[in-house]
């Protein structure tokens, strides 16, 4: 609408400005474990009833008539499958990379942002302390 290409609009986090006191933080995933939760997170959608979601959505006239839905990772695969352009195999797969590819264009596109603060994602809680230090209980020192 205005355009200009949205990745213009990552000036604004040169400086930038918040009413806010805010923390933020990103958590980062080694490459193989990402892809491999990745892949569980697309087998489960599946499991869950995507196809079956797809077929009522385009019964219901309802995908086809909204741009961003029609093109949403894996609505778009499996309606490719639908139409007999994919094999449902083909589909998953596709689903897979091209979510992989987003990954990998989200964590640039966030890396590019100064205000975060990045901590790898493990079960000992960097983000939790980080936050906690950040705002001490009563009588502790920050």
């Amino acid at each position: 609408m205005t355009g200009r290409p949205f990745s213009s609009f990552r000036t604004s986090w040169e400086a930038p400005r918040s009413l806010y006191d805010l923390t933020v933080v990103g958590l980062t995933e080694p490459r193989p474990e990402l892809d491999r939760r990745i892949d569980a997170r697309v087998d489960a959608q599946l499991a869950r009833g995507l196809v079956a979601e797809v077929q009522r959505l385009v019964r219901e006239e309802r995908l086809r008539d909204s741009a961003t839905a029609v093109q949403a990772l894996g609505y778009a695969q499996i309606l490719a499958h639908l139409e007999g352009c994919l094999s449902l195999q083909e589909a998953v797969e596709e689903i897979k990379v091209r979510t992989r590819r987003f990954a990998r264009r989200q964590m640039g596109w966030f890396q590019a942002d100064r205000r975060v603060t990045w901590f790898t994602s493990d079960p000992s809680g960097a983000a939790a302390h980080l936050l906690a230090r950040k705002h001490p209980t009563k009588g502790e020192a920050a």
